[in-house]
């Protein structure tokens, strides 16, 4: 299967490089969550990895990992406590100041993360914890696309809760109005105010929703209910537990009891690579990498 992705090869060399530095932090942060008795497993594209490449997806430029509420609180706590915690690890752990719900790890010197961390609940129903889940996710996105996902607990702008979107998001919206996405934007753009009014109030009824499914000892996952992060399908506790080591970069690490499954959940047909056109980076643009190797001295 080919798995080449649009890059010149110096271009792929540089993500190379960044990559080895990400796997010298996962390899870091696996020795500390021991030490520390915390149980993490490899998600999204790293589980992916590891499944489909026995390494990092080609063109992936971060490390995603998870850990249950209970120890996710734990490591929150402590890192607030001790600012240098994991400094002997060569590790430094990053927490955000908009989103409670998302650690990150970087290496030591580094003010830039390699590793999230997304915290993850038990729920009761699988099923409509998954379709709560969605709704929010989408509610979530309505509120972006106008500029007020500052309503919603993880919003990645938590200031924004405009009432109408700026000359800048009016100007992205307008790009795109030859999708039918961006005309139903267009469409909606008069009602932007009650909609800054009634998407959050719908988003927190769906939240409460969640709180309800919510149990320590539930029989399925799911990112947390604030999170707008969510699988695609229901996710049994089973499916993840007990923690299995898997290979990854010729290394092992935690990951789900059964990764296929898992998979599936997040991705569906996760055997099948994207098309060529969307096989790129997107957390870090290819300069913002250079500059991250120059500061590592790479």
């Amino acid at each position: 299967m080919d798995f080449d992705f649009p890059y010149t090869d110096e271009e792929k060399a540089i993500l190379r490089k960044w990559q080895v530095c990400q796997l010298a932090c996962l390899s870091k942060t696996h020795t500390f969550m021991q030490a520390e008795g915390l149980n993490y497993w490899i998600d999204c594209g790293t589980l992916l990895g590891a499944i489909r490449h026995k390494a990092f997806v080609p063109w992936d430029d971060d490390i995603d990992l998870c850990l249950l509420e209970a120890d996710f609180l734990t490591l929150r706590q402590k890192a607030k406590q001790i600012p240098e915690l994991g400094k002997n690890f060569g590790i430094s752990i990053h927490l955000s100041s908009h989103d409670p719900y998302y650690i990150g790890i970087g290496l030591s010197g580094l003010p830039r993360n390699s590793i999230d961390i997304y915290c993850v609940q038990r729920f009761r129903f699988g099923r409509m914890s998954v379709i709560l889940k969605k709704i929010n996710r989408k509610l979530y996105f309505l509120a972006r696309h106008f500029e007020f996902d500052g309503t919603f607990p993880d919003g990645d702008k938590q200031g924004k809760k405009r009432f109408f979107p700026s000359l800048e998001g009016l100007r992205a919206i307008f790009k795109k109005k030859h999708s039918w996405r961006g005309r139903a934007q267009i469409g909606l753009l008069p009602f932007a105010p009650l909609l800054r009014l009634i998407v959050p109030l719908m988003g927190l009824s769906v939240r409460l929703l969640l709180k309800y499914l919510q149990t320590p000892d539930g029989k399925f996952v799911s990112y947390h209910l604030n999170s707008r992060f969510c699988f695609e399908t229901s996710v049994q506790a089973s499916t993840v537990f007990p923690l299995s080591l898997l290979e990854f970069e010729g290394q092992l690490f935690y990951a789900p009891s059964n990764p296929h499954q898992y998979l599936v959940a997040l991705y569906g047909d996760y055997k099948t690579p994207p098309p060529l056109s969307n096989r790129v980076i997107s957390h870090y643009t290819l300069e913002e990498i250079r500059q991250f190797l120059n500061e590592l001295k790479l």
